[in-house]
């Protein structure tokens, strides 16, 4: 079987004749160059950026955090793209984290403060001649 003479692809992206014996000096004007790949994405920054929206209770700000941040040092230098998505995460998860230290606090509030009254409710009901 004889391969026809025609233009065809070599690995480094151009266009080289093959004369039906041999590959030829003669390449393709124009032909097509490979352009450079992007920089590879940082999957820590979106692994952060997912679990800083999820929240999950607040554990999902506080390991989106960890990751936001170190998503930060990874793309620091340029070689890994996401920097942008590694901040957004690393806002949203401290908003989180403050959400929850919030939630947290006034929960706690609320409960010392039941906690008082069912105690003034015991001391008042537990008071002999006093009725209620």
């Amino acid at each position: 079987m004889t391969v026809p003479a025609a233009w065809y692809p070599q690995p480094d992206g151009q266009q080289r004749y093959w004369d039906g014996q041999a590959w030829t000096g003669n390449f393709a004007q124009g032909a097509f160059v490979p352009q450079a790949q992007g920089r590879p994405f940082s999957g820590r920054a979106i692994a952060g950026f997912i679990l800083s929206l999820l929240w999950l209770g607040g554990l999902g700000s506080l390991v989106g955090l960890g990751l936001s941040v170190d998503a930060m040092r990874e793309t620091r230098n340029g070689a890994r793209a996401g920097r942008g998505l590694a901040v957004a995460g690393l806002i949203l998860s401290i908003l989180g984290v403050i959400s929850v230290a919030f939630i947290y606090l006034v929960i706690l509030q609320q409960g010392h403060d039941l906690s008082n009254q069912f105690n003034q409710m015991n001391s008042e009901l537990s008071t002999p001649g006093v009725s209620p």
